[in-house]
């Protein structure tokens, strides 16, 4: 019994060094992708217009004419990689994107 309690409190330490290990490495990822200027540069995107994007939440009735994006929120997995040129509406479309979806979950369970 005694060495059963010794080999459950060592891979009970074993997780705690890989899941800290894990933040670490997750933390640094993070870090990685900031920059100084980030907050400015979210400050300075504009307003989108109201029905900016609204083709990527139409809902469609076949699987083919679905949009990437909408069948990516179907499974809920994954990272959605948005790409384009500079100025090509990237952050509009990121910030416009989340907003919606955050939205439309916190009134899911009221409609």
């Amino acid at each position: 019994m005694q060495l059963q309690a010794q080999h459950s409190a060592k891979l009970q330490e074993a997780i705690n060094t890989l899941s800290k290990r894990a933040v670490a490495q997750e933390q640094k990822v993070l870090e990685s992708l900031t920059f100084a200027a980030r907050p400015v540069r979210h400050a300075t995107i504009q307003e989108a217009h109201s029905k900016t994007f609204q083709w990527v939440f139409d809902a469609k009735t076949d699987e083919k004419s679905s949009t990437a994006l909408a069948r990516w929120l179907e499974t809920e997995s994954g990272i959605f990689w948005i790409s384009g040129k500079p100025s090509s509406g990237k952050s509009t479309f990121s910030e416009t994107s989340l907003l919606t979806i955050c939205l439309q979950k916190r009134l899911t369970p009221f409609q």
